[in-house]
């Protein structure tokens, strides 16, 4: 048994070529006025661009000194530990004075330079 929906079939169709057809139009005006509103924005967008780039060039400047100041810091914490411990070794001499300072720095010099080689053996066995 087979069913002919001859004339409806045709109906549907010219229904879905009209909204079709009605949809195109309503995009092809949304694009004018997206066009227009581009051609409008262009000059303002032309004018920004030498300021987006002075922005990006000062940002860029900004993170080249944050990094240059976190070096600064690890430089500075390194160097704190480092007076820290000669402060220690300093405290445990029984000479004070110049004299204790010089042999507590001596120690200190010592100690680092084999603690040095030390790793660096260790690093070579790696």
């Amino acid at each position: 048994m087979q069913i002919n929906l001859y004339p409806w079939n045709l109906y549907i169709l010219y229904v879905c070529a009209a909204v079709l057809f009605v949809f195109m139009i309503l995009t092809v005006v949304k694009m004018v006025k997206s066009l227009k509103e581009a051609a409008t924005l262009a000059p303002a967008l032309q004018e920004m661009t030498p300021k987006t780039e002075q922005l990006s060039k000062k940002a860029e400047e900004a993170g080249n000194a944050l990094s240059s100041g976190a070096d600064l810091i690890k430089t500075g914490f390194t160097i704190i530990v480092a007076l820290n411990l000669l402060k220690k070794s300093y405290d445990q001499q029984e000479e004070k004075g110049i004299k204790g300072f010089n042999k507590a720095a001596a120690e200190h010099i010592s100690q680092n330079s084999e603690e040095a080689k030390l790793l660096r053996k260790i690093q070579k066995g790696i």
